[in-house]
């Protein structure tokens, strides 16, 4: 009796058929669902980033054609002269925004906003972007041999305004711009805490096959960003 009570205090406990297979079955649908909540927000990303970029081009082609081509042209000849007589150790790049250094180098321009071409354009900029869903719109040159950006006019909040020869120099992604000379600046997704999530384009405004300037526009994709992220969350509760 002591033998058979042995045996059976050794004998391991064995799952079920049935319970085997239900835990199969539960980890094949968890993968599933996992790789299926993947592939379905990745889509809808892709979706929606691709719907902001298309649009962030049209509406850059837009505003380019929609700006005066002569008061475009009078506002870059004078921010350019000015900007290439001022040397460069002596030129304060928006980094420094607000220091006095940058500012006391934006009074060279004093006289570039006061320029009638420059009041027009501003108007113009504001009332495209009035009617339109931009968070920013602005006109820049690029100075391809400083490879830097170098602003026109910008209709943003006077204390998030880029005035006249304010400039940035180009980004890594910017650099790009080499390899097209004549499509201007490609659409670039960026998120900062300052201005959230953006997707930036910069089509170029032609005077025959002269480029003047580039039309930049901004969208904010803020939204759009949090509604895929409530899509996900909804997507992994069910």
């Amino acid at each position: 009796m002591e033998k058979i009570a042995s045996t059976k205090q050794k004998r391991k406990f064995k799952f079920p058929l049935w319970a085997k297979t239900l835990v199969v079955l539960l980890m094949s649908v968890s993968l599933v669902s996992v790789v299926a909540i993947v592939f379905s927000a990745n889509t809808l990303r892709n979706t929606s980033r691709n719907y902001y970029i298309d649009h962030s081009i049209k509406l850059a082609d837009t505003l380019g054609i929609y700006l005066n081509l002569d008061d475009v042209k009078t506002v870059r000849n004078a921010v350019e002269t000015k900007f290439e007589s001022i040397p460069d150790d002596q030129k304060v790049e928006n980094s420094d925004w607000g220091s006095p250094e940058w500012e006391a180098y934006l009074t060279n321009y004093d006289d570039v906003v006061a320029m009638p071409a420059y009041t027009r354009l501003l108007n113009q900029l504001s009332t495209f972007h009035a009617k339109n869903d931009a968070k920013y719109t602005y006109v820049a040159y690029a100075d391809y041999v400083g490879k830097r950006l170098v602003y026109l006019v910008d209709d943003s909040p006077i204390d998030e305004r880029c005035l006249p020869g304010s400039f940035d120099f180009f980004t890594e992604q910017d650099m790009t711009v080499f390899d097209h000379l004549d499509e201007g600046f490609y659409p670039e997704i960026t998120n900062m805490p300052e201005y959230g999530y953006l997707v930036s384009t910069g089509r170029p405004i032609m005077d025959g096959t002269t480029q003047v300037a580039l039309a930049l526009v901004d969208l904010s994709m803020d939204a759009i960003v949090a509604e895929e992220n409530n899509n996900i969350r909804t997507m992994s509760l069910i």
